[in-house]
Parts: C-alpha cells; structure tokens; sequence
C-alpha cells in the first residue's frame, strides 16, 4: 500500500444536488482494509470532498504535518500497535476542533461504552450505509440533506450503497 493517499476533489456532475456538500472539507481516512479505504474514499471524492487515506497509523505523517481537516473517519481495529480508540484520544488531544467518526465491524458493551465516553466521537457500524454516513457528516461537518436552494430533499434521493 502507498505511504498515503491523497485524491483532488472530484467532479460532482454525477452527484444529485442533494447530496452535495454546502461547503469544502477535507476529510482524514484511516482504515487498515483497503478495499474499504478506496470504495469509501470514491463516495466521498464523488459527494465533493478531498480524502487524505493512510492504511495505518505509522503510515500517518505526525499530526502537526496533516493540513486542516473538517473529519476524521477512523477504523477502530487497525492492524497497528495502536487501536482506533487510542488514535481518536491522540487526535482529539492535539486537534480538539476535529470529529471523529469510528468505523467498526465489532459490537462490544465495552466499545459502546468507550465511543460513549468520548463526545467528540460518534459510531458508525460497518457495514456502512451511506446515509447513515451522510447523517453523521452532517451533523459532526454541518453538511446538509437540504435540496436545491434549502428547499428539503424529495422522498427517495437517498444514496443506497453500503461498503463493507
């Protein structure tokens, strides 16, 4: 796997105007599969975001490195010495302007009850709905499901994928 992946915003002529983002962001992946790490870097590269994707937490420059991001995605199971949670409280300790969201295929008390903890960190179980995606962007990034000049989006424009 490449040291990092960085991919240019996308067109999002393909995108309904639904789904678009209101605003830039940058968005940080980390996430040690990388089947999942390129499948969900294209949803978001298509919804109009930029995606700096590592495979692991050593792949990662040192955080004072990274340029701003608007979110973390982080895999809770990495194939590191450091696990999702211990990112996530790194993370927050030197960026506390940063949400993190927590993909995880595992359903433990124990998990819940840690994600709980930590305010800045919501949960999202893979596999992955997009619209359970788009939901926690926009309420952690302020991104929105509003139609074409606020006004809501009609019944059934929901995206429908799901990455495992």
């Amino acid at each position: 796997m490449k040291n990092h992946r960085f991919a240019e915003r996308s067109s999002t002529a393909n995108v309904p105007p639904t789904l678009r983002r209101c605003d830039d962001s940058v968005v940080l992946l980390l996430d040690d599969d990388e089947v999942f790490q390129i499948a969900l870097s294209e949803l978001l590269q298509d919804d109009g975001h930029r995606v700096y994707a590592f495979g692991s937490v050593a792949e990662l420059p040192e955080l004072a490195a990274l340029p701003a991001v608007a979110v973390a995605i982080i895999d809770y199971q990495l194939g590191d010495s450091e696990d999702g949670l211990s990112f996530a409280r790194r993370l927050h300790a030197e960026r506390p302007n940063v949400p993190i969201i927590m993909a995880t295929a595992q359903t433990s008390t124990h998990l819940e009850q840690s994600v709980a903890a930590m305010p800045y960190v919501s949960l999202l179980h893979k596999p992955v709905r997009y619209e359970a995606l788009h939901r926690l962007l926009h309420e952690r990034i302020g991104l929105h499901h509003a139609g074409v000049h606020g006004q809501p989006a009609p019944a059934g424009t929901g995206n429908s994928h799901k990455l495992h």
